[in-house]
């Protein structure tokens, strides 16, 4: 399926999201408790590289509205009923967002030192904290560190990358 694709629901009855109600069953709405299994999926070079998965584990409970997921994520899941699944490929910007250049920073080593501390070991890939004109701290990944300076970027380690969506609607509270 490409991103531009309907993404396939199935509430187990012949008239998709619309049989919650009909039928008696929960829908997911804005604030609702939801179990459920999912796999989620970035796509990398062509091909998935699975994140999570919980379909061979204990399912998982999210708490809708409240940014454990993007809120574009979750706007994929109203709706949906107890019973339902979900397959969906789904574009970066409607899921983590595009890679913003313009929130990857280099600092000077000497910067970061006085934000994290120089006891710490800095490679690539690291997450740091920094504080910016007394502004609450903004969590980072290091992308490269040297002796002079450090590039940091404040974008979501998940924006910029199509992703693949499965869900399995267990419970909703």
């Amino acid at each position: 399926m490409t991103s531009h694709e309907t993404p396939r629901v199935s509430t187990g009855g012949p008239s998709g999201r619309d049989t919650a109600a009909a039928n008696g069953r929960a829908a997911i709405r804005a604030n609702s408790h939801v179990t459920l299994h999912y796999r989620m999926a970035v796509l990398v070079d062509g091909e998935e590289r699975e994140l999570v998965n919980t379909f061979e584990a204990a399912p998982a409970t999210l708490q809708m509205g409240v940014g454990q997921w993007s809120p574009d994520l979750e706007q994929r899941l109203l709706g949906l009923a107890e019973g339902a699944t979900l397959d969906v490929a789904i574009p970066a910007a409607e899921a983590y967002g595009e890679h913003n250049p313009e929130l990857v920073y280099t600092l000077d080593r000497e910067q970061l030192e006085e934000q994290c501390g120089s006891e710490l070991v800095y490679a690539p890939g690291e997450p740091v904290e920094l504080q910016f004109m007394g502004e609450l701290p903004v969590r980072g990944i290091l992308t490269r560190c040297d002796d002079d300076s450090a590039v940091v970027d404040f974008n979501h380690p998940l924006a910029g990358r199509d992703m693949r969506l499965n869900v399995a609607v267990i419970g909703i509270l």
